[in-house]
């Protein structure tokens, strides 16, 4: 038929409308241009509000904490070898600056996560915390009897705060013998402490285990620093004198 639409025929190929092809890349560009700013921001996002030291920072606080056991130490040991109502008074307020040291040395533990030294220096803290206290309450208290239901008290609290530090003994049997020496004598000074204080001891015997402490955390801080600094172990700290993971593991083995 002649009136019948030619459906091959060139007057109903339509051509390409260039609004419609501007428009298309106008879309594919803002698109992209989105995505583009999204990964920008994804970017600016993941940048830390505080920028982590390069150095962990456990070496720093374990040698100030061992500082300041080492002058709490000192101070015990003086008092235990006998001193008058006056100067026990001063080192009750000396303590609280080797109680200040550990403390702080204990929150920069806790911030590089090194959870066996900021427990350690924690648990010295609230020691050398509640001596002061106690040798403050012992000088000003007038009667007697008070003293002597304050020195009981305090003894108890002795014997809790020594179950936790055999504990970290225990554990510091892995680390260097040096470390482990160290709490061995802390442990022997605290036990002394709880029977000068439960039962009059004579308090010489206290000042000799905390005068080793402090000998050992001085020359273990000394240690750290010097040899960190230097690079090599120029005062030796002593290897591990036991592995509890290997006698774990053979004690899985075996059963």
């Amino acid at each position: 038929m002649e009136n019948e639409l030619n459906l091959e025929s060139d007057d109903f190929i339509s051509e390409p409308d260039p609004n419609y092809e501007s428009a298309k890349n106008e879309k594919t560009n803002s698109r992209k241009r989105y995505s583009k700013s999204q990964n920008q921001s994804k970017k600016i996002q993941k940048i830390p509000l505080i920028m982590k030291p390069k150095r962990e920072g456990k070496l720093e606080a374990t040698s100030l904490g061992l500082i300041g056991s080492s002058f709490g130490y000192l101070a015990i040991a003086m008092a235990s070898f006998g001193m008058t109502d006056e100067d026990v008074k001063k080192l009750s307020v000396f303590m609280f600056f080797p109680s200040l040291l550990t403390l702080i040395a204990a929150i920069l533990d806790f911030r590089v996560k090194h959870n066996f030294g900021a427990c350690l220096f924690f648990l010295v803290t609230l020691f050398f915390f509640s001596l002061a206290l106690s040798w403050m309450m012992g000088l000003w208290s007038s009667s007697q009897k008070a003293v002597e239901a304050k020195d009981k008290v305090f003894a108890s609290f002795l014997i809790a705060i020594l179950v936790f530090m055999i504990f970290f003994t225990l554990f510091a049997l892995q680390l260097t013998q040096v470390q482990f020496w160290f709490l061995f004598w802390m442990d022997i000074a605290i036990f002394f402490l709880i029977l000068n204080f439960g039962y009059r001891f004579n308090s010489i015997l206290v000042g000799i285990p905390c005068l080793m402490v402090s000998i050992l955390s001085s020359y273990a801080s000394l240690a750290l620093m010097y040899n960190h600094e230097a690079k090599r172990e120029f005062f030796p700290l002593g290897q591990a004198l036991f592995d509890w993971k290997k006698f774990i593991v053979l004690f899985r083995k075996k059963n």
